[in-house]
């Protein structure tokens, strides 16, 4: 083991392999304003390239910030394997076991636990969750009431027109 001199400066780790795709993506020059702008906006429509990060990071960014903590980060998903997928993704970029942290929830599948805060369910597992709450279905981000924040991404829109 290496020790530094007495009264040198200790570097920070150097990021994860992980962390620095993370950083990489489009989507993270713009977390700062992006949630300044969130935390004073009761709704609000993003759009960006596919592959900038929207999906993967904005419930992370809202989860880091304290944004919707008290209540879960819902993030839908038409089809149920891109909501398997990114929520192990999520999940192994917050280093933590699906289902605790970050879970998800498909037809005939609910992968989650009282400590899930970050959400991939499929849009029609939203529309079923929603049933018992009117305020839901019509938003793309809104803070749910009792402190939860709904995230809305490749909302179908044969699904928004029945």
């Amino acid at each position: 083991m290496l020790l530094a001199p007495p009264g040198a400066k200790r570097q920070p780790p150097a990021p994860s392999a992980g962390e620095t795709q993370r950083r990489s993506l489009p989507i993270f020059q713009a977390r700062g304003p992006l949630l300044s702008q969130l935390r004073s906006l009761d709704r609000a429509i993003l759009i960006g390239e596919t592959g900038s990060g929207k999906t993967t990071q904005i419930p992370q960014y809202l989860y880091e910030a304290g944004i919707g903590r008290q209540g879960i980060i819902a993030v839908t998903q038409p089809r149920r394997v891109a909501a398997i997928s990114l929520a192990t993704r999520v999940s192994d970029e917050k280093k933590t076991e699906l289902g605790k942290l970050v879970g998800y929830t498909v037809r005939f599948e609910d992968f989650t636990s009282d400590e899930t805060r970050i959400k991939f369910l499929t849009d029609g597992m939203l529309l079923r969750e929603a049933i018992g709450d009117p305020l839901l279905p019509n938003c793309v981000m809104k803070t749910h009431p009792m402190g939860g924040v709904l995230v809305m991404f490749d909302f179908s829109s044969l699904n928004a027109f029945p």
